[in-house]
């Protein structure tokens, strides 16, 4: 399913509603880095609808599909949980040089986890470390901009 068909659904869903057993198996799914994400929705016609995204949608498939008694959706992730803990780790680490002030996550239109970091300025050696970055795992928002 294309991710456009989601509709708004792509946001902090009730996975409280889910059964134990499902629960229990998205925690796995998550901590094992199958999965990175996990959403529920309300469809129209009243069924739950279980969006989630992550680098191992076969595994997540097999396991949720058996489990689950709505609808399933599994984005495939381009990146992993080593990627996005590899990534964060040095943000972190190196927050102070390169005046690092908000590092947080987010879930993408197109169902994707990227991290976003918040920095004073883009400064040289932060720019060479994005660009050797997975695609697509980093937003960068500068407060201070190059004029022009």
């Amino acid at each position: 399913m294309p991710v456009e068909d989601l509709g708004s659904g792509i946001h902090q869903g009730r996975l409280a509603e889910l059964s134990a057993e499902v629960r229990h198996a998205i925690d796995a799914l998550t901590s094992d880095g199958s999965l990175l994400w996990c959403r529920t929705r309300w469809t129209d016609d009243g069924r739950l609808r279980i969006i989630a995204g992550g680098p191992e949608p076969d595994v997540a498939t097999a396991v949720l599909s058996r489990l689950a008694d709505g609808e399933l959706t599994i984005i495939e992730s381009a990146v992993s949980r080593q990627d996005i803990d590899a990534a964060r780790a040095t943000l972190l680490a190196r927050a102070d040089e390169w005046q690092t002030f908000e590092v947080g996550a987010q879930i993408t239109g197109a169902g994707q986890y990227r991290l976003t970091a918040s920095v004073l300025f883009v400064a040289p050696s932060f720019a060479a470390w994005v660009a050797g970055l997975p695609p697509g795992l980093m937003a960068v928002f500068a407060s201070v901009r190059p004029a022009g």
